[in-house]
């Protein structure tokens, strides 16, 4: 396949593994406990699996058939007010365990689940947000080319902070992260605008400018199989990247084009309609202390990857009131 263009293009790396079968097996069992709770006769054995230990529905055990069974269990249960009451403790451990594991799935409840938002911001406001910070810098101080770490605080603001990947090779980074920021980062993104990429075939034939560089965009997206992601949030894998595709907010956005694309040959200046797209990752804010974020893509799927970055943060314990060189970092 082809590389996408160099028109605003971060990567991460692909996980592998889907979990859609696990997620659907952990439905389907949460559903079969709550049911056998009501009518375990529903049960069946006639294959001969657990052993023959249960009853096949119309046979007795004890002189007592299941319909007699449950009539008694019912009853028990009325006699027993919520807080003593075992189906109420089972319950409560079901949906305690359930929650744990989807907590699991997602990384210890710190990702933001798709469609989902943080501070009142939505994977799709993030998104164009993220776009235009990135705009902010030339390359000798973008958050993009930082080889270090250096300039990760500039221009955070809000109760979100941003980091980029790079244009090429993966970077090791270090920096400072003050306490309760979420953090939100592209594991891969690109985005267009009018009127630099209108008339794009095949794209040309739409009539809608919105439309025409949605249509773009989605060519400089990959998807499965054609690019590896990864990302691991302190060391753990997130998994089932490609659902976290998301696209900034229908209509288009204001495009801030700046410093960034001034040095690609692009003008400064506003550009309307906007589409930025891509596979983003939210993080609710991570503890005081050392935290890793790893992020990269593979574009030939040869184990290498392409783009990428390694973050060592260090989430302080409060808030600060100043980036390096005395440029504003935070927004208190």
């Amino acid at each position: 396949m082809k590389k996408p263009s160099n028109r605003l293009v971060f990567i991460a790396n692909m996980q592998q593994k889907k979990q859609c079968a696990r997620n659907f097996s952990l439905a389907a069992a949460i559903s079969l406990s709550i049911t056998g709770l009501i009518s375990p006769a529903w049960a069946d054995d006639t294959d001969g699996k657990y052993g023959g230990m249960v009853e096949e529905p119309g046979h007795t055990l004890f002189g007592k058939y299941s319909k007699q069974i449950t009539g008694e269990w019912n009853n028990r249960l009325q006699r027993e007010p919520s807080r003593s009451n075992p189906t109420f403790d089972t319950i409560k451990g079901l949906v305690s365990n359930s929650s744990a594991a989807i907590h699991n799935v997602r990384d210890g409840g710190l990702v933001v689940a798709p469609g989902h938002a943080l501070f009142g911001k939505s994977y799709q406001q993030l998104t164009s947000e993220w776009s235009n910070w990135l705009q902010k810098e030339p390359p000798g101080s973008n958050p993009a080319f930082d080889p270090d770490g250096l300039s990760c605080h500039f221009n955070q603001k809000g109760k979100i902070w941003f980091l980029a990947g790079t244009f090429g090779g993966v970077a090791d980074r270090v920096c400072k992260v003050p306490a309760n920021k979420g953090i939100f980062f592209p594991i891969f993104a690109a985005v267009s605008f009018a009127p630099e990429f209108l008339g794009e075939p095949p794209c040309e034939v739409l009539t809608s400018e919105v439309d025409q560089i949605r249509c773009d965009i989605n060519d400089d997206i990959p998807i499965a199989p054609n690019v590896g992601l990864e990302v691991l949030i302190n060391g753990e894998p997130i998994s089932d990247l490609y659902s976290y595709r998301s696209q900034s907010q229908p209509g288009g956005f204001i495009f801030e084009s700046g410093p960034l694309f001034q040095a690609f040959g692009i003008t400064s200046g506003d550009r309307f309609p906007a589409v930025a797209d891509g596979y983003w990752i939210l993080l609710k804010p991570l503890s005081p202390g050392v935290h890793t974020i790893s992020f990269s893509a593979d574009f030939d799927n040869d184990g290498e990857p392409d783009l990428g970055a390694n973050y060592t943060l260090d989430v302080q314990g409060r808030h600060g009131r100043h980036g390096r060189h005395g440029r504003p970092s935070l927004e208190d």
